[in-house]
This record gives C-alpha cells, structure tokens and sequence, in this order.
C-alpha cells in the first residue's frame, strides 16, 4: 500500500452517534497501512479514558484485540455496551455545567455556560431532563446513581417514572448494585482463567460447569491440588470421590522410579476402584505396591497385573486377602510363571464376588477348566487358553463351565477347536451370551453351527475361525447361523489355512446384520475371490454405517475391491490394513471418501513408489502406525494431521528431516520412531509437543539421559521392542501378532 496511508489519523469516538463512527473505523481499516491484527489495539488506544478501561475490564488484549478478527470483536463490544453507559455520558454531560454561578466567575463566562448547557439540555427529550434533574437532587451515593443510569435505556420515553419508582423503592437500587458485583465478580474470575469477557457465557466459575469438564479439570491436578480441593464444597469432594483421579490408576514405569511419591498417592487413594499395573518389569518390582493397596484400597473392583515370579503370587494373595470386593481381573504371566490350578485356588478362595476373569495367556489344562466351572459360578466373562486343542476331557471341561456359568456375557476360549456338543451346551445354557470366540473342530457339522444361530440370536460380537472344517460345510453353516444373528455388531473372520474363500458370508453379513459396524477379515485365501465377495458387501447399505475395518493376510494379495470403501463407507473412522497390495491411486479414493477417518494401520504394505501429498485427505486423523510409509508419505502426514495422538512410524526411510512437523503436533501423546542419527538433532522436535507421554525408539541410556534433560518433564523413554502390542490395539505389532495367534482382536476397543 501507498506510504500516504501509514500515518492516518484514527477516528474519533462518537458516543452520541455509533453507527456513523463505526463506519469510519470500518474505512480506516480498508485504507490502513497498518496490520490487521494491530488496528483493534491502535482503535482501543485512541477511544476516551473511561471508555478504554472498560474495553480492557471486558476484553483479553492478547486472545481478543491482538489478532485477525480483534478490529470486529471491538467494535461488537462497543455497540453492545455503548447502550448501558449512553445514558450515563448524557447525565455526566447534563450536570457537568451548573447553572450556579460560581465564585469568582464574571457574569459574561456564567452566562456563556448556562447558553452552552442550555443548548446541550434542549437537545434532550422533556422526559429525560426531569428524570436528570431528580436523579442530581437525590440523596444517593455516587455509585448508586452510575448503577441506576446503566439499568436506563437512551430511547426509552418514561425514564423520569422509572427514576422515581426506583428512588422510592431503595431495595431495587440495592439489588442492581449486588447484580452489578456480582458482574464484576464473575469477569474477574474469567480474568483470572486466562478466558474472555465479552459476553455472558464466557464469564463462569468452576461451579458453573458441567460435570464432564470439572472431572477433566481435576484429573489434570496434582494429588496435593486435588485434596485441597475435595475440601471446598460438597459437589467438587462428589466429583473427586467419583472419577478417575481417585478411582481408576494406571501408573507409568516412570512412576515406579519415584516409588515412594507414588504410594504416597495410593494411600490417599482409599475409594481406588481400578488399578492397571504395566506388562514390563519395573526397577521396584510391584510387592510395594500390593502392599499399599492392600492397607489402603479395600474397595478396589478391578485389577490388570502381569506376574513375574511366584512371590508376586505370595504378595497378591495378601493383596486379595484385603481386596475381597474385586469383580475384574486380569492376570497374565512371565516366561517364568504360569496361572495354574495353585494360583485359581488362589484366586478363588479369596475373591467371591469375581465376576470377570482374563487369564488369556496361560493354557488351562483340564483339570483347572474343572475347577473354574466349580468355583467361579458367577462369571459374565471368561477368556482363557485351553491346552490340548479339541481333547474329549477338556470338551467335557467346557460343557462344564457352560452348565454351571449360566450368566456368562462373553466367552473366549483361544486356542481350542470347539466340538458339536460343547457349542449345543453354551448355546442352550448362556442365554445372556453377547460376546462368543468361535473356532469348530473339523467334526462340526453345518447343521450345528446353523442351531446354534438360532439358540444365540442375541450375539452382538463374533469372532469366527475356519480351523479345520471342510469348507463348504463351513460356508455353507455359517451363512445359515449369521440368517439369525441380525443384531451383529462386530464380525471378525480368522482363515488360518489357504483355502477357498466363503463368498456367501459377506453376501448374507450385509443382507441380514444391519446393524454391523465393525468388521475385520484374516484371511489366506486368493485375492480375486476376496475382491468379489468384499464388493457385493460394500454395495449392501449396511456398509453405510461401518466405522472400523481391518484386512489382513498372509501373503501379499491385491484386492482392488479396497477404493470402493471411499464411495460406499463415508463413516469409515479406522482402517487397518496388512499385507495388502493396493495402490496409492486406490488408496486416495479411500482417503477421499472417508473423511472422518481417525485411526490408520499399514503393515507391510509397498509404499516405495508413493508421491502424493496423503495427509491433505486425512485432517481428522488421531492416530498412524506403519512400518512401510516412504518419507514423502510420513512428511506429509506429520505436516497435515495435527490433531494426532499417536503417531508409530518405523523403517529406514525415516530421517530427521522427515519429522521437521513434530513439533506442532500439540496433542501427540506417544511416538514410536525409528532412531534419528543424532539425539542433539532429536531433542529440539519433540520439546515443544507438551503432552508427549512416552517414546519408543533405541537409543543408549546416555542419549536417553540428554533427551530427558531436554524434555525438562515426565516422559517415559523405551525401546522400540517394549511397547506391548496388547496395550497399544492401533498399532503394526498388535495387527500383526494377534491375528496368528489366537484370532482378529486389532481393532481398538
């Protein structure tokens, strides 16, 4: 712009007329050499004293003038107060001149006044006069007369009525000033928040907000902040006594190096309701822990423990002998212990209210099958490893467990080819069965599979392996069992052998379950036959509402059927893809049509050749796991996305200069990385992501110790192999390793 605009003089405030002064400011702001974030705060300096202490009482300099849109905030503040304080300007200009003459005044400048405040007073309407000439009469406090104005509006034709009422009425003229305290009272509390004033909404007390803020709030406190607070009143020690700070712990390994503040927490902790300890072993193993919980947690309801050796057996059944109210648990064990018939009975004679047991990485022989159908009668969910395979007597086991846990809700028993009789008994027995893991022994007959649709046609979530059945049999039951289950809401199919794929599941999935959501396939079939049978199931309108899908196999295979999930999957949020030959084109009509994408897992995938700028289609992505994504592909992700959470990317393909974008992920809470050459280089891109919780990448103790010192925060440092795929469901280790084992379980819950 020409430098003859770079000195133009600001315009001058016009309380009498508004509209014609806020047309000046809007032309001096087009012809303006000065920035546009700039001009709100040039206006606010050239308004009058009182009027600029009230646009800075009311507006947040920095969030509200110092920006863009600060010239327009302005001036809606002002036009919307102008109206309370007009009236207050008029009797300030109404009085000001006394029609006293005053000592020392010749008679020339006392009538020369008297004409000017003549003049000023013709001006004003009849009504307003009288009701000014009361009001300067009135034995009133000052501060009483400006609350009583600001209550008056300019065109309102009986002021003088109202001033009287209200002067005669002294309780009106006491409530407005409480009402106009308590104004002030809460614009400081905004003040005090670092929010802005300029309406009503903006200006609340913690007390105000809803309950799902404060717990938030609270959660982010530290423990002496939050017993300060549970002080205060009755509703915030409610809020406290209720929510996560107090009832659910989750302690990091970090934590477990500052041993003694975290049980200091614990001990305060006496309404601790869950507890999840980590899956790796601590410097301080958890006996301290077990300890203090046991003292001081005698209300705990859920526990998640990873046992290492037997004295955590010893420690935990001190623990259960003081938490008897336990109802969940969660038990996985080391290379050096396992959960057997010793540790059930255990478990079984001190917790009689349990009602959910995952003990899922242990094989239960038998024998302790036996004893689970005696002592755990109240179970609604079971997940466990049954040794053997498809043996008679742990058949007979199962049939067991089916009779006597009648109210079981989900059960899933891994490894184990489950035969025609043991399916008929859960079927005619758990009734309330909505979760169910099934894998037919190679005896399975399609009539029972269809029976047992019948006998569960409640079932919201099944996961379904082949195994060893004839496949027509298996095809030809499945469909007729998934004709009855309409009320599906997540399937997931496991082929663990190459064979013929069942076409006819897909077809009757989409026509008969309409109110799927989630689907996942495993699968080691022929890509051709899986490409035709996924795109007669994307043309069902039952693939409108899918919001998770994970494909997998074990070869790669093409299914160029994947791109129509951008026309017909609109509401897609996670896409977990492994193994998968797709192209980046196929790949960008997904990205395109699912706009509401959140979670990406590619495992495996051939991304060399990639080129296109992807993360400009995916905005709303939270979190990415990959070990194939090229550099032009992780640049662009980093560089768009930044609302993401969790970010996994590995290969030799990442350099330093691929993540030059961390740094403005705000929200990143985890990063698992390949090793960037120089932690010096390393350091300045995570230091300003202020939520990063935990990184994964190798690096020696001395380099994470520069790092540490460079994060200057809590943050816990792994290498890239500790993070448990069990922990961390979005990631390439979790899509990988637990579909061989033991069934689809990647999708997050």
């Amino acid at each position: 712009m020409d430098d003859s605009f770079s000195n133009l003089t600001l315009p001058v405030f016009l309380s009498q007329n508004f509209n014609e002064y806020k047309n000046e400011v809007e032309l001096w702001s087009l012809i303006t050499s000065l920035p546009r974030e700039k001009q709100a705060l040039a206006i606010t300096y050239s308004l009058p004293n009182e009027v600029r202490k009230g646009v800075l009482e009311g507006l947040s300099v920095k969030k509200d003038l110092n920006n863009v849109a600060g010239l327009n905030i302005l001036l809606r503040y002002l036009e919307k107060n102008l109206n309370s304080r007009k009236v207050a300007f008029l009797y300030k200009e109404f009085i000001e001149n006394s029609t006293s003459q005053q000592p020392q005044e010749s008679m020339e400048d006392y009538i020369s006044r008297f004409c000017l405040h003549k003049e000023k007073a013709e001006n004003l309407p009849e009504d307003h006069r009288w009701a000014f000439s009361l009001l300067s009469g009135a034995n009133i406090t000052q501060k009483e007369k400006e609350v009583l104005l600001e209550s008056m509006d300019p065109e309102d034709v009986i002021m003088y009525s109202k001033v009287k009422n209200s002067l005669l009425n002294p309780h009106t003229t006491q409530e407005l000033v409480l009402s106009r305290h308590s104004r002030k009272r809460r614009r400081l509390c905004s003040v005090v928040q670092g929010s802005s004033a300029d309406d009503e909404e903006s200006e609340v007390s913690l007390l105000q907000l809803p309950n799902e803020l404060i717990k938030k709030i609270i959660f982010l406190l530290d423990t002496k902040d939050i017993v300060s607070l549970s002080g205060c009143n009755k509703r915030l020690h409610q809020s406290i006594a209720d929510y996560r700070p107090w009832r659910e712990l989750s302690p990091s390994l970090y934590s477990f190096r500052r041993l003694p503040s975290l049980l200091n927490h614990v001990s305060k902790c006496r309404d601790l309701r869950r507890l999840y300890l980590p899956g790796i072993r601590c410097p301080n193993d958890f006996n301290a822990l077990y300890a203090q919980v046991a003292a001081s947690c005698r209300r705990l309801e859920m526990l998640s423990v990873t046992v290492f050796d037997r004295h955590d057996l010893d420690f935990l059944a001190f623990l259960f002998d003081s938490c008897t109210l336990i109802k969940k648990l969660s038990m996985k064990s080391s290379e050096l212990v396992l959960i057997d018939l010793r540790a059930l009975k255990m478990i079984g004679n001190r917790l009689p209210h349990l009602a959910e047991l995952d003990i899922s990485d242990n094989f239960m022989d038998p024998t302790e099958l036996t004893y689970i159908s005696h002592k755990f009668r109240n179970l609604k969910l079971l997940v466990l490893q049954v040794y053997g395979n498809s043996d008679e007597e742990s058949n007979v086991a199962i049939k067991q467990i089916s009779e006597r846990c009648t109210d079981l809700e989900v059960l899933k028993l891994k490894g184990f080819a489950m035969s025609s009789a043991s399916l008929m008994s859960i079927g005619q027995n758990c009734k309330k069965l909505n979760t169910f893991l099934l894998n037919p022994d190679r005896d399975m007959l399609s009539s029972d599979l269809k029976e047992f649709g019948r006998l569960c046609s409640e079932l919201e979530h099944l996961h379904l392996m082949i195994g060893d059945m004839d496949n027509s049999t298996f095809s030809a039951g499945t469909t007729d069992m998934l004709e009855n289950m309409t009320k599906l809401q997540s399937f997931h199919l496991y082929e663990e052998r190459r064979s013929l794929f069942p076409i006819q599941i897909l077809d009757t999935l989409g026509d008969k379950c309409n109110k799927l959501k989630e689907i996942s396939l495993f699968l080691y079939g022929d890509g051709n036959q899986i490409s035709s049978a996924l795109r007669s199931f994307l043309i069902q309108p039952v693939a409108n509402q899918i919001e998770k899908m994970a494909i997998r196999y074990n070869c790669d295979t093409p299914v160029r059927a994947l791109r129509e999930l951008g026309k017909h999957s609109p509401n897609l949020k996670h896409l977990h893809l492994g193994k998968v030959s797709i192209s980046e084109l196929d790949f960008l009509y997904i990205l395109r049509g699912c706009e509401k994408l959140e979670s990406i897992i590619l495992a495996d995938l051939d991304t060399t050749n990639w080129s296109c700028d992807i993360g400009k289609f995916c905005l709303n992505l939270r979190s990415i796991s990959s070990n194939c994504l090229n550099t032009i592909s992780t640049c662009s992700i980093l560089n768009n996305c930044s609302n993401l959470q969790r970010v996994d990317v590995l290969g030799d393909g990442i350099r330093g200069e691929s993540l030059g974008d961390l740094g403005n992920l705000q929200f990143l809470e985890v990063l698992r990385i390949s090793p960037v050459e120089s932690v010096d280089e390393f350091a300045p891109l995570v230091v300003n992501c202020g939520r990063l919780k935990e990184i994964y990448t190798d690096y020696t103790d001395h380099e994470r110790k520069i790092l540490r010192t460079a994060l200057d925060r809590s943050v816990l440092l792994l290498a890239r192999e500790d993070m448990i795929p069990s922990c961390h469901p979005w990631t390439v280790d979790h899509l990988l390793a637990y579909g061989t084992s033991f069934g689809p379980f990647a999708l997050p819950p």
